[in-house]
């Protein structure tokens, strides 16, 4: 964990001796939230730079708020703290700002494509860095728009040629785009195209003359920090459920869909055990067109080994990109295939340490290749469930001791008439008989 903690020793230990959150500018501890959010009764946030200082001495950022739990009647009976590592997040965007110092110095220092377009003609001087850029030889690409521009990504052919549009016509004063192109090995890289026209003696456009310059690397650190962004969006969201509703059945429904609409998936479902481990399809979430498994009944006979149920209860994930490409039971791909399920990622729900069900991502139809991101969001996902899990039984136990103290209560106010009853009942008896 992040506390470096274990649970047992957690337990019954004042927060701030579990957990210590420290200002990285001035290495000061700041005030856990969690003392306020119960004091004043509102969600309470920590200030963007604040780092967790874990038992072995271990410093992360993190980003947390805290949220009070209330019965209806206003009363405080706890606190729910939720907080995650956003170190990677930090890395990521410190990378970006050294990649655009890289693209700044790259400009400075010259070391960029540069090419000059003949718009009578169409022919062009091609730099040949520009051309290595996209592994290209010098005589490998002929100085010519039309060979050129075969390399761009059809997506951006029509970007490209309404920005060239704009600037001939006088509508912008330099030609500027972002647009990818192919690379000889096929993948695809990102250039800054930039551009302006030259005119001649009579004032007539006859040449643009301007640099690429390949933004690939800040491409793919923008690209993971909106994938950052939006675990970080969903991981919020779902944290907001849990302090907005303790209903059990509303938390999980907003997470399935959460999850679906991010990863982009056909069908994510939660798989609730049975006490045998056996268990059914509980909650979710499913594309148009999509067979549902909702309600559906399973008894996974891996699932009764105890080395299968350690694997999942240590975090065990299991990712498959393509069920023909793995070894699988008989029976499984007979589930499979019933679902049209053709990969699948499957990672444990924890409630206090022990297996409560799983949550399962699956693209129906085609192969997919699981990143590292989307096992890591769909494992952070499980976790929270498993807190908001925890802590809506807690509160449906509150409630339960609440509405069987009532009842007492009632059961004894009658008891108490009763009594009284008797024994004006008697007086009157006893008055008639003097």
């Amino acid at each position: 964990t992040l506390t470096g903690c274990p649970v047992e020793m957690a337990l019954g230990q004042p927060i701030e001796a579990v957990m210590k959150l420290v200002n990285p500018l001035t290495g000061e501890e700041i005030e856990n939230p969690l003392f306020r959010a119960m004091t004043e009764k509102t969600i309470q946030r920590l200030p963007r730079d604040c780092r967790l200082t874990s038992q072995e001495g271990v410093e992360r950022w993190v980003g947390d708020s805290a949220a009070p739990i209330q019965d209806r009647r206003g009363t405080v009976l706890g606190g729910v703290l939720v907080f995650q590592d956003v170190t990677d997040q930090r890395q990521m965007e410190s990378a970006l700002e050294k990649s655009r110092e890289r693209y700044q110095m790259a400009i400075a220092a010259g070391r960029v494509g540069v090419w000059d377009w003949d718009l009578a003609t169409n022919e062009m001087y091609l730099d040949p860095i520009l051309k290595e850029m996209l592994g290209y030889r010098d005589d490998e690409i002929a100085n010519h728009l039309d060979d050129w521009g075969r390399l761009v990504y059809p997506d951006d052919q029509a970007p490209l040629q309404e920005a060239i549009a704009d600037h001939l016509s006088g509508k912008t004063p330099v030609f500027e785009l972002q647009h990818r192109m192919f690379h000889k090995d096929g993948s695809i890289r990102w250039l800054f195209a930039r551009g302006t026209l030259v005119q001649n003696d009579r004032g007539e456009p006859y040449r643009i003359t301007g640099t690429d310059t390949d933004i690939t690397a800040q491409k793919q650190v923008e690209g993971l920090l909106r994938q950052q962004a939006e675990r970080e969006r969903v991981l919020n969201a779902i944290a907001q459920r849990i302090r907005q509703s303790l209903n059990i059945k509303d938390i999980l429904n907003t997470t399935v869909t959460e999850i679906r609409r991010m990863l982009q998936a056909d069908r994510v479902v939660i798989y609730r055990f049975d006490s045998d481990f056996g268990g059914k399809i509980t909650v979710e979430s499913l594309a148009e067109g999509g067979v549902s498994m909702l309600g559906w009944h399973f008894r996974d006979p891996c699932l009764t080994e105890q080395s299968v149920l350690r694997k999942y209860a240590d975090g065990y994930i299991d990712i498959t990109d393509d069920i023909y490409a793995r070894e699988h039971p008989s029976c499984y791909l007979s589930f499979f295939e019933e679902f049209n399920i053709r990969a699948n990622m499957v990672v444990s729900i924890l409630k206090n340490d022990q297996l409560w069900g799983l949550l399962a991502a699956q693209q129906c139809g085609r192969v997919r290749h699981w990143e590292a991101w989307e096992s890591g969001l769909l494992w952070q996902l499980a976790t929270q469930l498993g807190i908001a899990i925890q802590q809506a039984e807690l509160y449906q136990q509150v409630q339960n001791l609440n509405v069987n103290l009532e009842g007492e209560v009632e059961q004894r106010t009658a008891k108490l008439q009763q009594f009284i009853q008797l024994e004006v009942t008697l007086k009157r008896i006893i008055d008639r008989v003097r």
